[in-house]
């Protein structure tokens, strides 16, 4: 059993010894999504890699890092070790008259970047302030409710 196990931290060593793959294609036209729990998510037609989610009422953090995460895995097919970070907080949106909403990229510039460094890194709360960002797999995993189902009420 532990020559199984030497060759299995010798993999896992090597595969941390790879180059980084360069970054998927992004479409040419950013598309439009409607994310499961109903949020619109607008892509962006002049800036490849970024896309506005727009907000329904009560919606909080949870609800736009939830519509963002969907919409880079699922429309626009990127991986789940994908980043996402906001570009813009909460706005007036620009392509929505009359609503507000979280402008996000997957395409950071420095000025991003360097906003996403100066952030404290022991917030351990979701935001929605300029340089949050997170893995795509996190931001769809707060589209699940936390909340577990109990059929039998009775064993408790």
């Amino acid at each position: 059993m532990k020559p199984l196990l030497a060759v299995c931290v010798a993999v896992a060593l090597l595969a941390g010894c790879a180059e980084k793959p360069a970054p998927r294609a992004l479409p040419e036209v950013m598309p439009d999504y409607h994310n499961t729990t109903g949020n619109l998510v607008l892509g962006d037609p002049a800036t490849p890699g970024q896309f506005e989610v727009i907000s329904r009422p009560g919606d909080g953090a949870r609800n736009y890092w939830c519509a963002a995460g969907e919409y880079v895995e699922n429309k626009l097919r990127l991986l789940p070790n994908e980043r996402i970070y906001v570009v813009e907080s909460r706005r007036p949106s620009l392509r929505r008259p009359g609503h507000s909403g979280v402008v996000f990229t997957v395409r950071p510039d420095e000025a991003l970047l360097a906003a996403a460094e100066a952030r404290p890194e022991s917030d351990y709360s979701l935001s929605i302030d300029v340089g949050e960002n997170f893995l795509s797999a996190l931001a769809t995993s707060t589209c699940r409710s936390i909340t577990p189902f109990y059929w039998d009420f009775d064993a408790f």
